[in-house]
C-alpha cells in the first residue's frame, strides 16, 4: 500500500485540495474508524449516505451536504461533512451489523481533530460539539 501510495504522489503533482482538512478517529468498544472531512475533496462528488440516527441528528441543523452562512459572525458551518462524521458514521453502521442496536452519539469517543498539513489540533465544530 505505501509503494502504492508513494507511486500516485510521485505520478502527480500533489494539490493541496487533494488531501482532507482534518482527519479523526472515532471509537465504540471494540468498533474503530478513521475518517476525515469531505469538503475539500473536489473529486468526490457522490453523497455520503448516514445511518438514520446520525441523519436524524445533522438534519436538526440542516441537511446534509448543506453550507450555513452566519451572517452576523461571517462563520460558515458544513452540516455533515465534518471528520467526525465520517468516521461516526463508519462505527455505528459496525456497530448495528454486530449487535443490532445504534449507540447514543454521546457515547463515542473521538481522538482530537488533526489538521493533515500541518498537523495541528483543531477545535471541534459547534454541530460536532452539539451531536457528540
Amino acid at each position: 500500500m505505501v509503494d502504492t501510495l508513494r507511486a500516485n504522489i510521485t505520478s502527480r503533482e500533489m494539490r493541496d485540495e487533494d488531501y482532507p482538512k482534518v482527519s479523526i478517529a472515532c471509537e465504540y468498544g471494540r468498533h474503530k474508524a478513521y475518517g476525515h472531512s469531505l469538503k475539500c475533496h473536489s473529486s468526490i462528488k457522490t453523497p455520503v449516505k448516514y445511518v438514520k440516527p446520525l441523519y436524524q441528528a445533522l438534519t436538526a441543523f440542516g441537511t446534509p451536504p448543506e453550507v450555513k452562512r452566519n451572517l452576523a459572525t461571517g462563520k460558515v458551518t458544513y452540516i455533515g461533512t465534518c471528520a467526525e462524521d465520517s468516521a461516526a458514521n463508519q462505527v455505528i453502521i459496525a456497530i448495528n451489523i454486530s449487535t443490532g442496536h445504534y449507540p447514543r452519539m454521546k457515547d463515542l469517543k473521538f481522538t482530537n481533530p488533526v489538521r493533515t498539513r500541518n498537523f495541528q489540533c483543531k477545535k471541534f465544530c459547534d454541530v460536532c460539539k452539539a451531536i457528540f
